[in-house]
């Protein structure tokens, strides 16, 4: 496995245990009676919203990243 696959793999996995973990904590904030309340579902999907910029902006720079290092590497 290449050195850029790793690095997707990793940061991929870190920003999924952050979003479980986000998860986790509001809906142990905003619970009620074993029911998220309505403040708490306005924050699971801003959550969600979240999830997909960062991870979008976290895909955009490994790919930059690991573009970058190619070019590096190529000039060598």
């Amino acid at each position: 496995m290449d050195r850029e696959t790793q690095l997707q793999i990793i940061v991929s996995s870190v920003v999924v245990l952050l979003f479980i973990g986000v998860l986790a904590a509001l809906s142990t904030m905003f619970s009620t009676n074993g029911a998220v309340t309505e403040a708490g579902g306005y924050a699971l999907v801003a959550a969600l919203f979240g999830f997909v910029v960062v991870m979008s902006g976290a895909g955009l720079l490994v790919t930059r990243y690991g573009s970058a290092e190619d070019g590096d590497s190529a000039d060598s």
